[in-house]
């Protein structure tokens, strides 16, 4: 596929609302390689300088974020008159593919894994939701927390 800046893309994982998804591969200096998903964004909500100033706003808030429970935002960026998001990649699957496969083959995913995984969704939103700067709240709130936004990687490692 095609460069984007210094990073490659290499197959395109999802179309969504906002942007495509991709697998990519950030290139750095001294041979440097490291596998991303890099989210490009529709140029035309990009032209809505209010969607524009709120996504600048909230990859500052989200790169500052350092939790194990929550995908670490690696770059927003600009290539080809293209703007993008990289976040590291979770190499594993969404729960919504695994319900899906736990429906489709009948049976149930167990009930400690689904706690579990409710658990580790909360210790993320938790940590997310009391952070702040300077002693000031940052009122963070994650306006999406559905199946296909959390992540299961291979190693058990669940991330929003």
């Amino acid at each position: 596929m095609a460069a984007h800046g210094r990073y490659t893309l290499l197959r395109k994982i999802a179309d969504g609302g906002t942007g495509e998804v991709f697998l990519a591969q950030m290139e750095g200096s001294a041979g440097f390689k490291r596998l991303v998903v890099l989210k490009r964004v529709r140029p035309s909500l990009w032209a809505d300088e209010g969607f524009r100033r709120g996504l600048v706003d909230e990859a500052h808030i989200a790169m500052g974020l350092h939790h194990s429970n929550i995908v670490q935002v690696i770059d927003l960026g600009a290539a080809a008159q293209q703007y993008f998001l990289a976040f590291e990649l979770v190499d594993g699957w969404t729960l919504a593919q695994v319900l899906k496969r736990a429906r489709l083959s009948g049976v149930p995913v167990p009930l400690a894994v689904g706690l579990h995984i409710m658990a580790e969704v909360c210790r993320g939103l938790g940590y997310a939701h009391s952070r702040a700067e300077n002693g000031v709240p940052l009122a963070i709130v994650h306006r999406d927390v559905s199946p296909q936004n959390v992540l299961l990687s291979e190693q058990g490692e669940v991330k929003l």
